[in-house]
């Protein structure tokens, strides 16, 4: 059975890809600004663990298009330069700091000689290997159909522990305190088996250091932060979004001995209290993923994430209009 999601996902893409050829000759021409946001590259462009990821070939395919049809540039530039009403310039950037971005990625921006930013999450700084979001999602099959955390109840329906209120355990996550959140890798940290399959390793394991600085020393590349533990920063108490805000910058400095001034929000929201609070420890400029109103606020600027479910064509229109 097709499900009405995938159905709507469809016949957009195949609205947006025939688009890409009615107006092809049309593409950047109308000037302006887009910083487009990518989290991993596949083998497969699976939708399975997560709908943020897309296949090495439709990437390379993406930034084809994006070297034909746009002026692309790196972040710094393309905050500091004049607007142009000639051509659309784009900047890519990448979050959360997965392993594929190093090993997929890299090589195809290099190929084609195309700058990027990578907003990079450590929790490893606090002891962990692999991101909450990912253990709960990979981990999800292995796990009980009940666990307690934070003395409540969760029940797996339907592929997601969610407690009595029907709210699952990665919304509370996003926004649940540290100690909730080291509750949450004891529970789930025996239930990793697919740690073990090389074939899950893109949908999980993240850069190292060597491969931080690497892409660091790169003349391409430039390394942001992107918290320690993935929280969503402004739904966090102010001391505990300070300690994601600074360890999170003076880790990345440690590993490549240079300033980290630039920060992207995890789930791509903030508010002006978290703005200002990341401004006051030394963040230059501060980067979103969802509509706001924040962005009047100095050195805030908003980005446009990818859609894996429609073509390469059909998203290089969409960058063009800038929205879906």
């Amino acid at each position: 059975m097709v499900r009405t999601a995938d159905l709507k996902y469809g016949i957009s893409g195949l609205k947006n890809h025939l688009q890409y050829f009615l107006h092809s000759k049309e593409l950047g021409t109308t000037g302006g600004k887009l910083i487009i946001l990518y989290h991993g590259i596949d083998y497969r462009n699976s939708t399975r663990y997560n709908t943020r990821f897309i296949s090495i070939r439709k990437f390379e395919q993406e930034i084809v298009l994006l070297k034909k049809h746009f002026k692309v540039v790196d972040l710094e530039t393309l905050l500091h330069s004049p607007l142009r009403t000639d051509a659309l310039e784009v900047a890519i950037t990448f979050d959360d700091g997965y392993e594929n971005n190093y090993t997929m990625a890299r090589p195809i921006l290099e190929k084609y000689q195309v700058p990027a930013t990578f907003f990079i999450s450590r929790p490893q700084g606090c002891g962990y290997d692999i991101l909450w979001a990912d253990l709960i999602d990979m981990g999800v099959n292995e796990a009980p159909d009940e666990v307690m955390i934070g003395g409540v109840d969760f029940h797996k329906i339907q592929g997601q522990h969610r407690n009595s209120e029907g709210l699952d355990l990665k919304t509370l996550c996003a926004r649940g305190s540290r100690t909730f959140l080291d509750e949450v890798y004891r529970t789930f940290l025996p239930y990793t088996g697919f740690m073990q399959k090389p074939e899950m390793a893109p949908y999980w394991k993240l850069l190292s250091e060597d491969q931080i600085r690497d892409l660091s020393n790169h003349d391409l590349f430039k390394i942001g932060a992107h918290g320690l533990m993935h929280s969503s920063i402004h739904l966090l108490s102010l001391e505990e979004a300070g300690r994601e805000l600074s360890g999170s910058k003076s880790i990345l400095e440690e590993i490549i001995q240079k300033p980290v001034n630039y920060f992207a929000y995890p789930h791509g929201v903030a508010n002006e209290d978290s703005v200002l609070l990341a401004a006051g420890l030394g963040y230059e400029a501060q980067f979103l993923a969802n509509p706001s109103n924040l962005e009047h606020m100095e050195n805030v600027y908003n980005r446009m994430g990818i859609n894996p479910f429609i073509s390469a064509r059909g998203q290089t229109y969409c960058f063009h209009h800038r929205h879906y």
